[in-house]
């Protein structure tokens, strides 16, 4: 496919605005001005108006800030795309990184090279080490650490989710059968 990096496009019906969006897993692209340029292009011709660019901040910090700021100038605002499943774990050292990172940036932008969020896609149902029950207290409890380190730094954060989890109930404020949906969208 011409644009492999559309790995999904949605349109949400809940507010007045229209919502389509991308996830965009190629981070050298933002190094392709043509490339960019191209799929910037395309994406606007579709309506599309966010975009979750999963960016090597380090390799191609430059280059990100003129892919978020010619998106901008396309009608579309962008966030920065990451996640691990290895994450859910308290021990786990990969979240501090990429939040480092990210806060680095949006210190070194400028306002109109700024992502609007941070967006996970942790998937913590891929883990197959851990118990079911485990996996998903972890992941309740990382959601809320993760969206607590990221507000007090006075950014935003989103979560994909997947849409049965309405269906998992996990330990939350001092109770046991707390749907992790509540938990995720608190």
């Amino acid at each position: 496919a011409v644009f492999a990096f559309v790995a999904a496009i949605f349109a949400g019906t809940s507010s007045a605005k229209t919502s389509k969006a991308v996830w965009w897993w190629r981070s050298e692209d933002a190094a392709r001005v043509d490339v960019s340029e191209k799929r910037l292009a395309f994406l606007a011709e579709h309506g599309v108006n966010e975009i979750y660019f999963w960016a090597d901040l380090k390799k191609y910090p430059k280059e990100t800030r003129a892919l978020v700021k010619a998106a901008g100038k396309k009608g579309m605002r962008v966030a920065l795309l990451s996640g691990d499943v290895s994450w859910i774990r308290p021990e786990n050292r990969g979240f501090a990184e990429v939040v480092s990172a990210y806060l680095a940036y949006q210190k070194s932008a400028a306002a109109d090279e700024r992502f609007y969020a941070l967006h996970l896609d942790v998937e913590p149902h891929q883990d197959r080490k851990l118990s079911d029950k485990r996996k998903w207290q972890l992941y309740a409890d990382f959601v809320l650490r993760a969206s607590a380190e990221v507000h007090a730094a006075g950014e935003n954060i989103e979560w994909d989710i997947p849409f049965w989890l309405d269906n998992i109930r996990v330990a939350f404020a001092q109770r046991n059968d707390v749907p992790l949906l509540d938990v995720v969208m608190g």
